[in-house]
């Protein structure tokens, strides 16, 4: 018995590890583009009725093919930040706005057949197998208002380089003056913030640069009162830097699907006096405790996994004062979060199949 306990005891750990690294974090093994209109709020042509939809309808015709941005370089628009100077210094240079940029490559000031272009490099760029790409899993802390960006970049063949990945936070909607517009027109996926350090991120270790090699990488991110997190896209771009320092474009990542951390949040312990669950090692089925001091109306009992998706609903409805039994059951060995939820009132309790 104690062998056997020992032997789980092993396993748990090994189990926690691998959720600690990220190794479970999904990669999708697809070359998407970056689109970049270099822009700003005092640019008339940039709110010319032809070019001020552009950035919407890339986004919405391309889906998830490319990340569509825009980008204030100029430190007199009032959307200005750093990172967005600094990437479009990076970029083919340019003078002027509105300018489009395919990855690096300057394409059109957004009149004539811009659009026609970017739409047909993208597709033929989605059809190409890609040498690097990165998995994201977007998890927050309402409470601290801590943004944690975990990344798995995985390598589909072995390459020589200096390789970097970055995040970056980019804002879906942002009410701004634009000339040729109106003192409230809606910019949309302004490019914000760089999460990780500097504008092009962090190395990327040599050692996880080889076919079926992983790089894992973690960045928090406190965000400002100005900030709401279901405004937000958090995008991870791999870059190459070349011999004369020129950070060339390899793959994007991005995704607006941020799991609020429901450990964070807690019920009033004087309504929720027992939520527990037996056992939370377990190599078959397990039980959920809750007891309440007064009924809950439209509570839910629900499994999750570690990348924070729902794996199933054990129970959704009302709940009457005093103790309720529940059986767990979870498909495959893993680690679990099991969540009971009352409005905004979470409490998570973990647990772990063995096999």
């Amino acid at each position: 018995m104690i062998r056997q306990l020992m032997a789980g005891l092993c396993l748990l750990f090994g189990v926690l590890g691998l959720a600690a690294q990220e190794g479970t974090i999904p990669v999708e093994q697809k070359q998407k583009s970056l689109i970049t209109k270099r822009t700003a709020t005092w640019c008339p042509i940039c709110g010319d009725a032809e070019v001020w939809p552009m950035v919407k309808n890339l986004n919405a015709s391309l889906g998830d093919k490319a990340l569509v941005i825009a980008a204030h370089h100029s430190s007199g628009s009032t959307l200005h930040s750093q990172v967005a100077e600094d990437l479009i210094n990076n970029h083919e240079a340019t003078f002027g706005q509105p300018v489009f940029f395919f990855n690096r490559e300057r394409i059109g000031n957004g009149t004539g057949t811009t659009t026609n272009i970017l739409n047909d490099r993208t597709e033929t760029a989605f059809q190409q197998t890609p040498l690097a790409q990165t998995g994201l899993q977007l998890t927050y802390d309402e409470t601290n208002r801590l943004l944690e960006v975990n990344g798995r970049t995985t390598f589909y063949e072995s390459a020589n380089g200096n390789y970097h990945l970055a995040y970056y936070l980019i804002r879906k909607s942002v009410i701004a003056s634009q000339s040729n517009q109106s003192s409230e027109a809606e910019h949309v996926n302004v490019l914000w913030e760089s999460i990780t350090e500097g504008s092009f991120g962090v190395p990327i270790d040599p050692a996880a640069m080889t076919s079926g090699g992983n790089f894992h990488h973690r960045a928090p991110y406190n965000l400002s009162e100005e900030l709401e997190v279901d405004n937000l896209i958090i995008a991870a771009i791999i870059w190459e830097r070349n011999e004369d320092g020129v950070y060339e474009f390899v793959n994007v990542e991005y995704s607006g699907e941020i799991q609020t951390d429901l450990v964070s949040r807690t019920f009033s312990p004087s309504q929720l006096e027992t939520f527990t669950i037996q056992p939370t090692l377990t190599q078959g089925s397990s039980l959920a405790r809750i007891k309440l001091s007064s009924g809950l109306s439209k509570s839910t009992l629900s499994i999750y996994n570690v990348q924070g998706q729902k794996i199933k609903t054990v129970f959704s409805g009302d709940l009457s004062e005093g103790a309720h039994f529940f059986e767990l059951s979870v498909p495959v060995p893993g680690t679990y979060l099991i969540t009971f939820q009352a409005g905004k009132q979470v409490s998570t309790q973990r647990l772990v199949k063995l096999r």
